[in-house]
């Protein structure tokens, strides 16, 4: 008991937490049975300007471990919370965070859910094992570090007290860490230049272009939008995985804007080559792969 008091001490100068009742226990000191516990997530911008989609994020409520509890109780039969399913030391539970289409901010926009806690018959400290459930968004970076609840219950005169503290990475980890996921996307542009003594500056190139998701991520946006070039007939969208046709002339440039990270694209030219024209390509990325502020090709004909 002296072990858990000493637990109990420590967090409750550390941590604040909702739904509390305050007790005495039997030296007098004043403590306080918490009903549930807030987990936050933190969704974070790497580029200004962009925007991430509605997205809901998932976490599992896992038993870890217990000590210092009553006869018999273990980890595959400690107290749970509401809603799980399996058995034994394979029961888990479910809760979700979502966020909105664009409320990530460079900064971080953060948002929590409530958990209500389990009802314990015995003083002890159980330990709860939290992980995200890794989703399929182009652009969103998932959190693989673990958060670890631990529920330290102790007896007061009044009956039991249950007093939680959160710890992300590890069972001794940081307290004042939240879960976070970062949104990356970025800007294609790409520009048309005309040379030599017999081009045509005022004609219209063909430029054909193609976004591709990136391998394991199926959530996308329906498409993104386009900005620039001054023929009526460009598109102001591109959809992924669709071949979409934009004309160019020379010193006019496109923009496609707010592509998620890992996205890979192509650009081609049609074939001028019968009316005289050479085509060159300058990509700033060899890899022709989202994964900075801004991708750029540059195409001159001459």
């Amino acid at each position: 008991m002296k072990k858990i008091l000493v637990v109990l001490l420590a967090l409750l100068m550390i941590f604040g937490t909702s739904g509390a009742v305050f007790a005495q226990g039997s030296n007098g000191d004043s403590y306080e049975d918490t009903a549930t516990i807030n987990l936050s997530k933190k969704f974070k911008l790497t580029n200004d300007g962009t925007s991430n989609m509605a997205e809901t994020f998932t976490f599992k409520i896992k038993p870890h471990s217990v000590s210092d509890a009553g006869a018999g109780i273990t980890a595959a039969n400690m107290p749970m919370f509401a809603g799980y399913t399996g058995t034994g030391i394979d029961r888990e539970a479910a809760v979700t965070i979502a966020f909105t289409a664009g409320s990530a901010t460079a900064a971080g926009a953060t948002m929590t859910a409530s958990l209500t806690l389990p009802t314990y018959t015995t003083v002890g400290v159980y330990n709860y094992l939290i992980t995200e459930t890794a989703g399929s968004t182009g652009g969103v970076s998932y959190d693989t570090n673990p958060m670890y609840l631990t529920v330290t219950v102790v007896q007061l005169e009044s009956g039991l007290a249950r007093i939680p503290v959160l710890h992300y990475g590890s069972l001794t980890g940081s307290k004042a860490e939240y879960f976070q996921n970062t949104y990356s996307a970025g800007s294609l542009q790409i520009s048309k230049t005309v040379g030599g003594i017999f081009g045509d500056k005022t004609k219209f190139f063909d430029v054909k272009v193609k976004i591709i998701a990136e391998a394991g991520k199926t959530n996308y946006a329906a498409s993104y939008g386009v900005s620039g070039g001054s023929h009526i007939d460009n598109p102001t969208s591109i959809a992924v995985g669709t071949e979409t046709t934009f004309k160019l002339k020379h010193g006019e440039t496109i923009t496609i804007s707010n592509l998620p990270y890992g996205m890979t694209y192509t650009v081609v030219e049609s074939d001028y080559s019968g009316d005289g024209y050479t085509v060159g390509y300058n990509f700033s990325d060899s890899d022709k792969k989202i994964d900075s502020n801004l991708d750029t090709v540059g195409i001159s004909n001459t």
